[in-house]
């Protein structure tokens, strides 16, 4: 018969190993690799601090453009697309590059921001063509009107960007505007007009009022009939006065002032013998003063 052993129970005093940090290592490595970083970091932002790199950033910069120049990388083409009126001695000067210069050498960016500020230029783009050629395309500023400043005449565009004077007489047919404001706001009006093409050429010139609204000079400066134009509503304003142009040839009689600025009635400035029919108009003295 086989006898058991009895056990004996466990130490009181004897203590379990603690589980080992496997983790420690990759910590400490990690920290290791944070700090040689760190210390490269610093190393670099003094040596930035001090100008070191960027001197043998420009001059690594120089040698490889000085080689490509020696290997026939050099511009000998400029070709422009799109250019219309922009004068080319002023592009080239914008451009800055000549035939012989590193092409790699040409700041694309800075050309680009150096057109944009010529008069006729509203939009350029500088291309780099290898070997040789640098390509350039425009956008040029499509004039709107002819803007009287200072008594001068300017011409302007449908942003109202100011593009310069009219120095070949090209342009006279232009309309006139007037206003310290008008460039910024005679966009808006010559779309309303362009609605009514009948009726949009007669508009000689337009004169802001107030920097609220417009008066329009229909066929001639000095002795056209005075057209004045709501603040509001101006679109339908002048759609109506085509309306009446069509159903009462109304701009064919002898008129001087026709006042829009009311939706619910026509007001019109005429010589104290001229025949306007009472149904279509209501007649009003040629001294009605603007409000």
């Amino acid at each position: 018969m086989r006898r058991l052993k009895k056990q004996e129970p466990p130490a009181q005093n004897q203590r379990r190993q603690p589980p080992k940090r496997r983790w420690l290592k990759p910590m400490l490595a990690g920290g290791a690799v944070v700090t040689v970083v760190s210390l490269i970091g610093a190393g670099l932002w003094w040596l930035d601090r001090e100008g070191h790199i960027r001197r043998a950033h420009r001059l690594t910069i120089e040698n490889l453009t000085a080689a490509s120049a020696d290997l026939g990388l050099v511009v000998a083409d400029i070709t422009v697309e799109g250019r219309k009126r922009q004068d080319t001695e002023a592009l080239l000067k914008a451009l800055g590059l000549n035939r012989g210069d590193a092409i790699l050498s040409a700041d694309l960016e800075m050309m680009r921001r150096r057109l944009e500020t010529l008069p006729w230029v509203s939009e350029a783009i500088v291309e780099r063509r290898l070997p040789g050629r640098l390509h350039v395309r425009l956008a040029e500023r499509e004039p709107m009107a002819l803007w009287q400043r200072n008594g001068q005449f300017v011409l302007v565009d449908r942003q109202g960007a100011e593009i310069g004077p009219d120095l070949t007489g090209e342009f006279q047919h232009l309309p006139v505007i007037v206003g310290a404001d008008a460039p910024s706001h005679a966009g808006a009006l010559f779309a309303a007009l362009s609605a009514e093409p009948a009726l949009a050429p007669r508009v000689k010139a337009a004169v802001r009022v107030g920097g609220r609204r417009w008066n329009l000079k229909l066929d001639d400066i000095a002795s056209g009939i005075d057209v004045r134009l709501p603040e509001a509503q101006t679109a339908a304003a002048w759609t109506r006065l085509a309306r009446l142009e069509r159903d009462y040839q109304l701009l064919e009689r002898n008129l001087m002032m026709i006042d829009l600025r009311l939706p619910d009635r026509l007001v019109v400035g005429a010589p104290e013998d001229a025949a306007v029919d009472p149904k279509a108009v209501k007649k009003n003295k040629p001294h009605d003063k603007d409000a």
